[in-house]
């Protein structure tokens, strides 16, 4: 299951399309992104509606936790990633 960290001016979010559910970003939600195998299926949010991972914002990276996939974040734009981990105190 894949799930898109997205920015915009006025919030972040976590898309999980396949759950059809959009999450606001917290420094503990980003916490569990990070972590070495995380379990999407299980989280919730609000309801996206039919809408797309891009139309809450620049898609600022990419996971995925099916078995078997390397459990690596691919990040789509470095300098505003590491914009947001310094924002919620990451790094």
């Amino acid at each position: 299951m894949r799930a898109y960290y997205t920015h915009n001016n006025a919030y972040d979010s976590i898309v999980i399309p396949d759950a059809e559910v959009a999450v606001t970003v917290t420094d503990d939600l980003l916490r569990e992104y990070l972590e070495e195998s995380p379990h999407f299926s299980g989280w919730s949010g609000e309801p996206t509606n039919g809408l797309q991972p891009e139309d809450y914002g620049q898609i600022l990276a990419i996971r995925d936790d099916a078995d078997g996939q390397p459990n690596a974040v691919y990040v789509t734009d470095w300098r505003q990633w590491l914009d947001r981990l310094n924002f919620y105190e990451l790094v």
